[in-house]
């Protein structure tokens, strides 16, 4: 006898949402561990960059851009999403 076909499950709203507190607190933990020190560290070398090696700079803004800018701010985003 073949094995009956699986059925979706139906999913049921949660009972208790998230407080938007706890929204705000868990983005501050990421701008403060993650997306923060990645900006800052990405805008010191923009700047010390256009004071001291100006021709760097051109390859230098999209290093910076990929490798640190995009990254903070897409775990920003994902990983924290405002509120729903």
């Amino acid at each position: 006898m073949p094995a009956p076909a699986p059925t979706a499950l139906s999913l049921r709203p949660p009972r208790f949402g998230v407080d938007p507190r706890a929204r705000r607190w868990w983005t501050m933990q990421a701008l403060l561990s993650v997306s923060g020190p990645m900006l800052l560290v990405a805008i010191t070398l923009a700047a010390l960059s256009a004071l001291f090696f100006a021709g760097a700079l051109p390859w230098l803004g999209p290093l910076l851009l990929v490798t640190l800018v995009v990254p903070a701010l897409v775990y920003l985003r994902v990983c924290h999403p405002g509120p729903r």
